[in-house]
């Protein structure tokens, strides 16, 4: 093989730990600390992609309540707390999770939202039955 297909053939591969998925759901977000106390309202944003492990999370309302929502769940103590619609179910699946990277190329003037990679570090067992099922159909 040439250098230049071995390349591409390097670029078309997945190079993240997780299959994603694209897709757009909608989801509710709260910034919360370790013990599970709420520190901000709950604000809507939409998925960019998902995956059995998290969501790239996608919000126009980046600063809720004074805190910027993805920095502070980047913090070791800190979480975002997760309410996702689902087209086939009609309550919503919670999760918490952990803010891994955020997308620091937006401004407010922009009509680009913000983006943030959240890895679910709790999800309870029948939410995670419920999600992975659902993950699994999609694929």
């Amino acid at each position: 093989m040439e250098h230049s297909q071995t390349n591409q053939a390097y670029h078309d591969v997945e190079r993240r730990r997780f299959y994603r998925i694209k897709g757009a759901l909608r989801v509710f977000f709260r910034v919360i600390d370790s013990s599970g106390q709420a520190l901000s309202r709950l604000v809507e944003g939409v998925t960019r992609d998902i995956s059995r492990q998290g969501i790239c999370l996608q919000t126009h309302l980046l600063i809720v309540d004074g805190l910027n929502a993805f920095e502070k769940a980047m913090e070791p103590e800190m979480r975002l707390f997760l309410e996702i619609d689902l087209p086939t179910h009609p309550e919503r699946v919670s999760a918490a999770g952990r803010v891994i990277w955020h997308d620091v190329t937006s401004s407010w003037d922009s009509p680009k939202p913000f983006c943030g990679g959240v890895f679910f570090t709790y999800m309870e067992e029948k939410d995670q039955r419920i999600w992975h099922a659902f993950i699994d159909s999609m694929l």
